[in-house]
């Protein structure tokens, strides 16, 4: 009986340790998609300038009014009254940081409103 609770216990711990080792892996490959993410947006973002230099610049603006929204504006959410920082924009919509837990989130420029 002792002898098969062994060979548990040991098959048990070979499976941890191999289960270890593929979480760290994992790790690794979403470090490697996150750099690849953050040069995709980055090469998206630059645009060039005259006298050489790098502009960062976007807006949005709603067809129906006179609403401007650059990167890096506040905007408030119209539904949570939530303060949030314009992180990025693709077309109309508005990619912000919606806290630690909650991650990043795309807004259309109707369910916000800029700050004033």
């Amino acid at each position: 009986m002792t002898t098969l609770i062994a060979i548990i216990s040991i098959v048990a711990a070979v499976l941890q340790i191999i289960l270890f080792f593929k979480l760290w892996g994992m790790t690794n490959d979403v470090r490697e998609l996150r750099r690849m993410n953050e040069q995709i947006l980055q090469k998206k973002q630059i645009r060039t300038k005259k006298d050489g230099e790098l502009e960062k610049t976007q807006t949005a603006t709603h067809a129906h009014s006179n609403i401007k929204i650059s990167k890096g504006d506040y905007v408030i959410i119209k539904s949570t009254g939530q303060r949030l920082q314009v992180e990025d924009i693709n077309g109309d919509r508005i990619f912000c940081n919606t806290g630690k837990f909650s991650g990043y989130k795309y807004f259309s420029i109707d369910e916000i409103e800029k700050e004033s």
